[in-house]
């Protein structure tokens, strides 16, 4: 159900957050989306996605070690933009009580709330966590290609400074599997767009894409060292236990799923 949890990271280990990346095994839908199917919007079953939904809630309960069963799962209607939902008291107390819970149109969840699991599904783009140390702020950021573009890394960041005063320097940050240069080729209207925005060097010879050394460029620029950074090796297009757009392209969706613990 699982392919990498927090509690195997040297990085995130010791910290007061859960995360996990789900995998494709252990649900009940049917093909092409067999079996953990998490996205609602690629035309599976609804009802099998919920069964889905629910099974990953019960496993993270049991990982996370909660006090109590964890009710929820907050998610987005992702757009491939910059934007950002904060996941507040206010905003937390509106909501209907559900198995899951939308949040609107965006791609990134922040959220200073303990107990609070937030999803982003993928399917070859990046899913990325952002932890902030110092103050206890969680982001979780669906990054694909036309993301990383219009920086939503910057953007999620200067979002949590503004609210909560985050700095580079306590930040730590989780990129998981995701599409890599072995199999990222692009066309002409990409590699112009990737120039323009000044990620020309990460285009090889071939034509194939590098997002990571783009995510790289961008976080140095703020301040966040590699030190800080742990890199997923997988390659969400060459593991058969991931899904991916490029590979199926009818397909479901995986995720990143993290929560704040008490401390």
């Amino acid at each position: 159900m699982f392919v990498y949890q927090s509690s195997e990271s040297l990085t995130f280990a010791n910290q007061p957050v859960f995360f996990a990346v789900t995998d494709r095994f252990g649900g009940v839908s049917n093909k092409p989306f067999d079996t953990l199917n998490l996205a609602y919007h690629v035309n599976d079953d609804k009802t099998l996605v919920d069964i889905n939904r629910k099974r990953v809630l019960q496993e993270i309960s049991l990982c996370s070690q909660s006090r109590s069963p964890l009710a929820s799962l907050y998610y987005l209607t992702q757009i491939h933009s910059n934007r950002s939902i904060v996941l507040d008291q206010m905003l937390a107390e509106s909501l209907p009580h559900a198995d899951s819970i939308h949040l609107g149109e965006a791609d990134a969840i922040i959220t200073a709330l303990p107990q609070r699991l937030c999803m982003v599904m993928v399917a070859d783009c990046n899913p990325i966590l952002l932890y902030d140390t110092f103050h206890h702020i969680l982001a979780v950021v669906h990054a694909g290609r036309l993301g990383v573009f219009e920086e939503i890394i910057p953007h999620t960041l200067e979002q949590m400074s503004a609210l909560y005063h985050t700095q580079a320097k306590d930040i730590l940050m989780y990129i998981g599997p995701s599409i890599r240069a072995c199999c990222y080729e692009v066309g002409e209207d990409v590699k112009k767009e990737a120039f323009k925005k000044g990620f020309g060097a990460m285009i090889n010879d071939t034509s194939r894409l590098d997002l990571i050394a783009c995510l790289k460029q961008q976080y140095k620029q703020l301040g966040v060292a590699d030190a800080q950074v742990e890199i997923d090796p997988r390659c969400s297009c060459c593991s058969p236990m991931l899904y991916s757009y490029r590979r199926e392209s009818h397909t479901g969706r995986f995720a990143l799923i993290a929560m704040l613990q008490q401390h």
